[in-house]
């Protein structure tokens, strides 16, 4: 260290100069303290609580309750023996149930003739692919299939969607027992719900 006003060389603990007798910093130099920063993980925990919160309602409110949802949910029902699945996302003229228990039973008893022939032939797995979809007029509709609706869900159906689905059955190793047979599936809008209508129709 060197005096400011003089430049006479200082040891780096003297507080003031021999040779000119300026006062120099006090003798201990004072260092800044050191910040620490402390993460909070309870906020950034809570941070991505909130942004995956927010990506499941996206998911749930756009893509769940769409037409092309509700189907998709529907035919995985059907393609799991899922009774429940397919009694909240399909009418009553397409389920054929008049209690969620019932379908549910039905399904289950679906489920364990489908694994016996399964079992017999050497496996089967039946899958499906939504190939297209074109928005229908509500006027071009049965009338008594919408009425039917209308009073099944205590609401108006008020726009309706119709799908091409293509499901594949493989059945065993072999490919010659495979089938996939194209269909076409009408989904409406009943009040703020999507609906699987009617198959083929």
């Amino acid at each position: 260290m060197f005096c400011p006003k003089c430049g006479n060389s200082l040891p780096d603990d003297a507080a003031f100069c021999g040779a000119c007798g300026t006062q120099l910093a006090s003798a201990t130099p004072v260092q800044k303290p050191k910040v620490q920063v402390k993460k909070s993980w309870i906020a950034i925990g809570a941070a991505v609580l909130v942004v995956a919160l927010v990506v499941v309602l996206c998911v749930t409110l756009i893509g769940g309750n769409s037409a092309k949802g509700v189907l998709e949910k529907y035919l995985d029902g059907v393609t799991g023996f899922d009774g429940a699945a397919i009694w909240e996302n399909a009418s009553v003229r397409v389920h054929g149930c008049d209690t969620k228990e019932e379908c549910v039973a039905e399904q289950k008893e679906m489920k364990t003739q489908m694994e016996s022939y399964g079992s017999m032939l050497g496996g089967m797995k039946t899958t499906y692919k939504i190939t297209e979809e074109t928005p229908v007029s509500l006027s071009s509709l049965s009338s008594s299939m919408v009425s039917s609706i209308e009073a099944e869900r205590a609401a108006t159906v008020t726009e309706a969607v119709e799908f091409t689905v293509e499901v594949s059955v493989s059945i065993g190793s072999s490919s010659a027992m495979n089938q996939t047979q194209t269909m076409s599936m009408l989904v409406v809008k009943v009040g703020d719900k999507w609906l699987v209508a009617d198959e083929d129709y």
